[in-house]
């Protein structure tokens, strides 16, 4: 039996406390029975607050692009796979134990998610465009795993 990798997650902050405490709190309840880490790098205008969880590894960095940011994060992080772990990301439970298996079960080294649907935070509708266009701020964007019942909810 082969063992699990393990998996670095790696989580730009910049807008503060705004929305990093629900992706946290998405991180800690994941299902991944393999070693997990979550590299935070932050570039808030204040500095987040961190809980101390052996598994979270934090950077305070200069304002740079989101891109530098998740750059910056991937130099730092430990584990043989990476994953993205925006802070506006709401995660199911099963999100890193699906990736990882289907990395597994496929061999590649890229994975992803399929039928995106929208989801706004003032009144609770949702709708699944026809199209790429972006729709207002208050939408947030609702990817589904295909072959799997867990769900991601990221902002746009």
């Amino acid at each position: 039996m082969s063992t699990l990798p393990k998996v670095s997650a790696v989580m730009p902050v910049g807008k503060g406390d705004t929305y990093y405490p629900l992706a946290l709190a998405c991180f800690s309840s994941q299902d991944y029975e393999g070693e997990l880490e979550l590299v935070v790098v932050d570039n808030s205008d204040e500095p987040i607050s961190v809980p101390d969880d052996p598994r979270i590894r934090y950077f305070r960095v200069e304002r740079m692009p989101v891109g530098a940011l998740r750059n910056y994060g991937n130099t730092q992080a430990s584990g043989e796979v990476l994953i993205n772990w925006d802070e506006d990301d709401w995660s199911a439970p099963n999100r890193i134990s699906f990736q990882v298996q289907r990395l597994t079960d496929t061999r590649r080294a890229l994975t992803g998610f399929h039928n995106i649907c929208f989801y706004n935070t003032v009144d609770g509708s949702t709708y699944k465009p026809k199209n790429s266009s972006h729709p207002a701020n208050s939408w947030h964007v609702l990817s589904i795993f295909r072959d799997c019942p867990g769900t991601i909810l990221a902002t746009m």
